[in-house]
């Protein structure tokens, strides 16, 4: 069977249950959202008053049952074996509810054009964006509490595999959150990429490989492969395509989704990982095949120490 990255697409009525779940999710912060700005001291603030209107009609939207309801955070069932890519990643980076929240909120303005014009009008950098500080009002009770968001924006899991990075040069809490490039339409269930991930055809058939497959340090390989433990499994071949071919039919041998990206020697770190946070959100091992470039320098790999899972 012949696997590249658009075999890994869900079914169409997987992509729009994936796409409404995450509208609806998105739909319940942002009644929360409206709660917040309801009492604040500038709930009679024209601005504002309007934003409040929006945001609990988009949250009243999402079904009857919500309204005249106080907002509350959504409490995530046990996973199914149709798993959504936002469970994917929870799962991978063992996020809490509030990074997950956290996730969400930087996604709002990807999911509603009127999301972005309300979070447009709470950024003090006029951007359509939420900034830490808005994070921190609708997650925080305490000063504890607001250390902890703190400690997950600077060095927890969401921000260390570049699910969320932070935005400008200005004060912590005024920083936007800014969610990984092209995640959220693979958050919605659809299998797109950005124009900086280069994913390239590889075929994963054994033909011709069986010995190879069979051989003891492979055998190794594809059981770290198969129960996915973290590690990095380097593979060459008298080419960069062969050596990559060859990653793709081990990773098919050990019975895993995998999915693969062209990686140039002088490629910055943030490149290996967006393309790591995308292959989380589809559940895939990812494959680098490593382009060279100069023939006297050695090919280099960003660091891959915190990927939850084998990378070859």
């Amino acid at each position: 069977m012949h696997e590249t990255a658009a075999d890994i697409a869900l079914p169409g009525t997987a992509e729009l249950a994936a796409a409404e779940r995450m509208s609806r999710e998105i739909a319940i912060l942002s009644g929360r959202l409206a709660h917040l700005l309801a009492a604040s001291h500038a709930a009679r603030d024209d601005q504002i008053a309007r934003a409040h209107t929006f945001l609990h009609a988009m949250y009243d939207a999402v079904g009857d049952d919500n309204r005249g309801a106080q907002p509350e955070p959504v409490v995530r069932k046990p996973r199914s074996p149709d798993t959504h890519p936002i469970d994917r990643l929870a799962d991978a980076l063992a996020l809490d509810a509030t990074e997950i929240d956290l996730i969400l909120l930087a996604a709002m303005a990807e999911e509603h054009e009127g999301y972005s014009s309300v979070l447009r009008s709470l950024n003090p950098q006029n951007e359509p964006y939420a900034t830490v500080g808005l994070a921190a009002q609708l997650a925080c009770k305490s000063p504890r509490d607001r250390a902890v968001l703190h400690r997950a924006l600077e060095a927890g899991p969401v921000v260390t595999a570049g699910v969320i990075t932070l935005r400008g040069e200005v004060p912590f809490f005024e920083r936007s959150l800014m969610l990984a490039e092209g995640l959220w339409p693979v958050l919605c269930g659809f299998d797109v990429f950005p124009s900086t991930l280069m994913p390239p055809a590889l075929n994963d058939t054994a033909i011709g490989l069986e010995g190879w497959l069979d051989s003891p340090d492979i055998l190794k390989a594809r059981q770290l492969l198969r129960y996915n433990r973290p590690g990095l499994l380097m593979l060459t071949a008298d080419s960069e395509t062969a050596a990559a071919h060859r990653a793709a039919a081990l990773a098919r041998a050990a019975d895993r989704r995998w999915i693969a990206f062209e990686f140039a020697a002088n490629a910055p770190p943030s490149a290996a990982r967006l393309a790591l946070v995308h292959a989380l959100a589809r559940g895939a091992t990812p494959i680098f095949r490593i382009a060279g470039g100069d023939s006297s320098a050695q090919p280099s790999m960003a660091d891959i120490g915190r990927h939850p899972g084998t990378v070859v």
